[in-house]
């Protein structure tokens, strides 16, 4: 897909999820509540995906 950037939601206190996130270029972006809940958002953008 030509998808200029991926994001992912992660719950504030899931640390393992982050960490996965992290390791794959995302980069924290914002936080924010979804569905009630506090979450924070990570985001990588085409340049720095490796394909």
């Amino acid at each position: 897909m030509q998808l200029p950037s991926l994001i992912g939601l992660v719950f504030v206190g899931r640390g393992a999820s982050r960490r996965v996130l992290e390791k794959a270029n995302f980069v924290l972006e914002n936080r924010a509540m979804h569905q009630g809940e506090d979450v924070v958002i990570y985001r990588t953008r085409r340049d720095a995906r490796e394909f």
